[in-house]
């Protein structure tokens, strides 16, 4: 099992979780390794330059070697490099794809770039349409054919105005699914006029059509999507009283219907990875009791997810997904995304790891889910 977009902590925010404990967390729920996006900030800067990459694999490095010596293995550590609209950056990030491949480092290396078209947790955006195109026109100069993966909501269509902490169903309404339709809808379309030759992969979909989107698009273009366990287990319903807070998270939980034909999308193949979205914030964080820069009360978007990687085989086996389709969505199809080949190490998870955090929204989904093996 791969987890292809987690958000490890360390950095700046060591006090959420450092880099060693998420990777513990993950090689406890029996993941093989995991693929972490750039926007933990070191001293206030995303992980956009090679400094940083080098800091964070290191990080990453000496994490590895104190679990090989307390479990005689470690998850793989993947890197995806953040992008800006500035092409020496660009550059930069290219260099360090090709300087810290996983085929020279082994069990750790930088697996792709990472594009937020749209502004999310550590405000590592480029939300121009633009200054999207640019990138890939640089992309190409530089020769890059590796993965970008995309966050795709359309900065144009998210409207904060409709955020109400006291009703937190809201976040729906604000980050509206034609913000992620649309901007996906950009990327194809800037794959297409600019050629670009590279794999672009759709993190985090969260509504039938966008999935749809990308699918039909694979005939044409080098695309795929990952789907999360909230947007398969969670829906915006669920977010009606003041425990909606903890499932706030970009793009949003979306609506009951969502989430079902999403699992049989995933179970028909037309969604290709399940990936946790992993992104643990404290509690206070979460729910209003923490003041921002401009003296309001934060209410923080994310969701821990490696904990319930673990229960993830149990639960699609009992929606009727064969082993073998389980292992393709799971760790055979992020192999081929990114390239890299990651063995399996077959541990038994454990099942209690939502312990480790403040914060848990899989609670009743464990319940409902406990008799089946």
């Amino acid at each position: 099992m791969i987890d292809s977009h987690v958000h490890l902590r360390g950095g700046d925010w060591n006090y959420k979780e450092t880099v060693e404990h998420g990777l513990r967390i993950a090689l406890l729920a029996g993941v093989d390794g995991v693929v972490d996006e750039p926007n933990v900030p070191y001293d206030g800067v995303p992980i956009i330059s090679r400094r940083l990459v080098e800091k964070r694999l290191g990080e990453a490095e000496r994490a590895q070697e104190n679990l090989v010596a307390e479990f005689g293995y470690a998850p793989f550590y993947g890197l995806e490099v953040g992008l800006t609209s500035d092409p020496d950056q660009i550059a930069e990030a290219v260099g360090c794809y090709r300087a810290f491949s996983p085929r020279r480092y082994g069990n750790f290396g930088v697996v792709g770039l990472k594009l937020f078209a749209g502004h999310s947790v550590g405000d590592l955006s480029v939300s121009r349409f633009e200054d999207q195109r640019g990138i890939y026109v640089d992309l190409i100069s530089f020769g890059y054919e590796g993965v970008v993966s995309v966050h795709p909501e359309k900065e144009d269509l998210i409207d904060m105005r409709w955020w109400d902490p006291g009703h937190p169903a809201s976040w729906n309404r604000a980050r509206p699914l034609e913000a992620e339709f649309y901007s996906i809808q950009d990327q194809l379309r800037l794959i297409q006029e600019t050629n670009f030759r590279g794999h672009v992969h759709f993190k985090h979909v969260s509504t039938v059509d966008s999935a749809r989107l990308v699918y039909y698009s694979k005939p044409r273009q080098r695309v795929s999507s990952g789907v999360t366990p909230h947007h398969l287990l969670l829906n915006a319903e669920m977010m009606r009283d003041a425990r909606g807070l903890l499932m706030k998270v970009n793009p949003p939980v979306r609506r009951g219907t969502d989430s079902c034909q999403l699992l049989k999308m995933l179970i028909r193949g037309e969604i290709d990875i399940v990936e946790s979205d992993h992104a643990p914030h404290t509690f206070a964080e979460k729910t209003g009791g923490v003041l921002g820069k401009d003296g309001k009360p934060v209410y923080m978007s994310g969701i821990v997810g490696l904990p319930i990687m673990a229960w993830m085989p149990r639960i699609l086996r009992a929606e009727g997904i064969s082993n073998e389709r389980i292992r393709k969505i799971m760790h055979t199809n992020v192999d081929e995304i990114f390239g890299v080949q990651i063995p399996e190490n077959g541990r038994t998870p454990r099942f209690d790891l939502h312990t480790e955090y403040e914060t848990d929204v899989y609670e009743a989904t464990r319940e409902y889910y406990q008799e089946y093996d």
